[in-house]
């Protein structure tokens, strides 16, 4: 499970590094003269279109990286409790077989609350 957290981690660094050097190209063709034989102009017209989407990346990518931070953190306290998942089961399925421990265990609490109401109510009755 911590793998596919560092893979997730690893594809975002990818992404991030792509994304720097699209910038650092772009701001090379607005300095020197365009990309390809485009213009100044040109070049100017690119960066300020995509400038919306590099800051709504950018704030998608803080968001990301705090969610990673927080589900590496989640991840090791689960497998210091838990374990490290058999060779062959995918993260999908330990989360899956949680849940439903989470489920069935809210369940059986629910059912001994009602036993226990029962039970007191029963012993009320035959008090009275």
């Amino acid at each position: 499970m911590m793998r596919a957290v560092e893979d997730a981690a690893t594809t975002r660094g990818e992404l991030e590094r792509e994304c720097d050097a699209l910038e650092e190209e772009a701001t090379a063709s607005t300095a020197g003269g365009g990309v390809g034989g485009g213009d100044d102009a040109d070049a100017a017209a690119f960066l300020a279109a995509i400038a919306p989407f590099a800051a709504e990346a950018e704030d998608l990518v803080e968001s990301l990286e705090s969610l990673a931070a927080e589900t590496s953190r989640a991840m090791k306290a689960l497998l210091t409790k838990f374990g490290e998942a058999p060779a062959g089961v995918g993260p999908e399925d330990v989360l899956k077989t949680l849940s439903a421990f989470a489920t069935e265990f809210e369940d059986a609490v629910r059912q001994n609350a009602a036993s226990k109401a029962a039970a007191e109510l029963k012993e009320r009755r035959r008090a009275s």
